[in-house]
């Protein structure tokens, strides 16, 4: 897992799975806007998916 603190994405959790040719990776996490390392009621908790098949 990565961090990057001071105003910027916080990296909170990853997953990865294949299945059929298919990688699905989602990417957990929150800017962290007032750099205190955690996660505020004003900050947005963000989630990501993609998908790649070959």
């Amino acid at each position: 897992m990565s961090f990057i603190h001071g105003n910027g994405f916080v990296q909170t959790s990853m997953d990865v799975k294949q299945k059929n040719g298919c990688r699905t990776v989602t990417i957990d996490g929150y800017h962290d806007d007032n750099c205190n390392g955690k996660l505020d009621k004003n900050e947005k908790f963000s989630s990501c998916t993609q998908t790649v098949c070959y």
